[in-house]
């Protein structure tokens, strides 16, 4: 069988020089010139090395075989019988009476492509290995190692891809087999395969045109996201790319206009099509129907459509999951708890807070829950007190029970020499849930200056008070203020006592402080205040909101 390069003169003028020549130095030139060749066809153009790719792209795969025997084409005595070799090694389509006697390696990749799929069955790819010795496998494994390290995949997805493609032997696998293997259906295995494909590719900077040609016609259409987002997206759904964008266009703006009256605006369904990729491709028909569907089974306890909305934007599993199954969870939760005052609006008030109670599982929603009360036995916490938290505020629902329990942990430890148990804590936590709401560090900064202001008022009224009074009383305090406001509140108390006049009105404290800082910016206002872990940081407060306004300090404060 004779091979023909052509028309590239540089190769078949090689060719025919190591077959014919008995000049040494003459054939070692030819050998660069042909290995110069491939590197500048294979390795330098659009598509470098590619271990990886969909079947379409196979004629990929097959390059990257023939540059790795060319890679070592200066150790074969006959470069001409390796080139010879890897390509006799094609296996044609069984459907097809042709083989292949001429590969052109000069022509452009889509019309090499072209060729290759007409030739090869995609479902039987020669192995990249067919042809490899075992040191050229080495450096290929190795390849294979830098290849995939350049791209965010993971241990799963290295496994797939090494099923798939065979590269520890010489037969990869059927997506049929991987699917068996892997417990998940043929649909899925291909996408999990093209997933990962598409992400060492990403990696490796070698976008196949297709790829880039979506991404650039995606963003044109849909300009709120921006083409790295698009990447992401095909990344786990490498199937869009064969949709027609002006389909999913028509689409998107079908369901929209349809609930527009509802509040829906394109923009917010475009950011939340982002975190549930169905909300591209699923038929109009089948979102609307989810949406109005479990708006009408539970309109009678409160539900609207409005509101429903707002929660599927949180949680866009919302839009394309089946209404049988968030009215069985939903029901199946508040029958498990009803004795313990959940009842369906209320559940449904609170799933509107934390959406994803609409799709959790029954099983998980209790097990949390249960887990939670578990956590806090000791404390005398129960399951009633579970619900009047997480009625006030959903959000209880959302960390890790064992989170919060090493928040509470965190707290009471810090000020357990001040008598702080956990039990005084959840009765001070039931009375201003928000508290669970907030990081440890943040509380007990909170505490410390609580502690401040009621120790200066203690002192004020002449009130006796020992350390657990005073922690105990500075919890009854509001949790809600930042640290800030509850600084401008002490200054309040001292500036209006020196002056001997009622207190600025809450609502308006902090304009009057400033208007007094500025209003007596030549003056000096001197005031104590008693010796505490959060004396010096008021001080420096202080001073720091006089400077802004003044230019000067115009408090001279002494702790003592």
């Amino acid at each position: 069988m004779s091979i023909v390069i052509s028309p590239n003169h540089i190769l078949a003028n090689s060719l025919r020089i190591i077959q014919s020549s008995n000049n040494e130095d003459d054939i070692n030139k030819a050998k660069a010139d042909i290995y110069n060749a491939f590197e500048s066809k294979v390795k330098h153009k659009t598509y470098k090395y590619h271990v990886y790719d969909v079947p379409e792209d196979i004629f990929q795969e097959t390059f990257l075989q023939i540059f790795e025997v060319v890679n070592s084409i200066k150790d074969y005595k006959n470069p001409y019988e390796a080139i010879k070799y890897i390509i006799e090694n094609i296996k044609p389509n069984s459907n097809t009476k042709k083989s292949i006697v001429r590969l052109s390696l000069d022509n452009n990749f889509n019309g090499t492509r072209k060729k290759l799929i007409d030739y090869i069955d995609s479902e039987k790819i020669p192995q990249v290995l067919s042809s490899l010795s075992p040191s050229q496998r080495a450096r290929l494994m190795k390849r294979i190692e830098q290849i995939q390290s350049k791209a965010n995949i993971s241990e799963s997805e290295k496994a797939i891809l090494k099923e798939r493609f065979g590269y520890d032997n010489t037969n990869g696998s059927t997506f049929d087999k991987i699917a068996e293997n892997n417990n998940i259906s043929k649909s899925a295995a291909n996408r999990r395969v093209k997933s990962a494909i598409l992400k060492i590719q990403a990696g490796n900077k070698s976008l196949p045109p297709e790829v880039k040609d979506f991404i650039i016609k995606f963003n044109e259409k849909f300009k709120k996201i921006p083409k790295d987002k698009v990447l992401e997206i095909l990344k786990e759904r490498p199937d869009l790319i064969s949709m027609d964008i002006d389909i999913i266009d028509q689409r998107v703006k079908n369901i929209v206009s349809y609930f527009v009256k509802d509040g829906l605006q394109f923009n917010d369904y475009l950011e939340a099509a982002q975190n549930n990729l169905s909300m591209f491709y699923q038929q109009p028909e089948t979102i609307k129907y989810n949406i109005d569907e479990i708006v009408k089974r539970f309109e009678q306890d409160g539900l609207t459509k409005a509101d429903y909305l707002e929660a599927a934007l949180k949680q866009p599993q919302l839009f394309t999951q089946s209404p049988d199954k968030i009215e069985s969870n939903i029901k199946t939760v508040v029958a498990t708890f009803n004795k313990h005052g959940l009842t369906l609006s209320k559940y449904l008030q609170a799933a509107l807070n934390q959406p994803q109670l609409f799709y959790q599982s029954p099983t998980t929603v209790e097990k949390k829950i249960k887990e939670f009360v578990e956590l806090f036995k000791n404390e005398g916490f129960t399951l009633n007190d579970y619900f009047k938290l997480f009625l006030t505020i959903p959000s209880v629902y959302n960390p890790k029970p064992a989170n919060i329990k090493a928040k509470v942990d965190t707290v009471t430890e810090t000020f357990k020499e001040e008598g702080l148990t956990g039990k005084k804590y959840l009765d001070c936590i039931m009375k201003k849930p928000i508290i669970l709401t907030m990081a440890p560090r943040k509380v007990i900064d909170k505490i410390k200056i609580c502690k401040m202001l009621t120790e200066d008022n203690f002192i004020r009224y002449g009130k006796k008070y020992d350390r657990e009074t005073l922690l105990l009383s500075s919890l009854k305090r509001p949790f809600n203020e930042s640290s800030e406001r509850l600084y401008l509140r002490f200054l309040n108390r001292k500036i209006t006592e020196k002056l001997g006049t009622n207190l600025f009105p809450v609502t308006t404290m902090k304009k009057d402080i400033n208007n007094f800082i500025i209003t007596h910016s030549q003056e000096t206002f001197k005031f104590d205040v008693k010796d505490c872990e959060k004396a010096q940081e008021f001080t420096e407060f202080a001073g720091k909101l006089s400077r802004q306004l003044t230019g000067r300090n115009i408090f001279d404060i002494t702790i003592v």
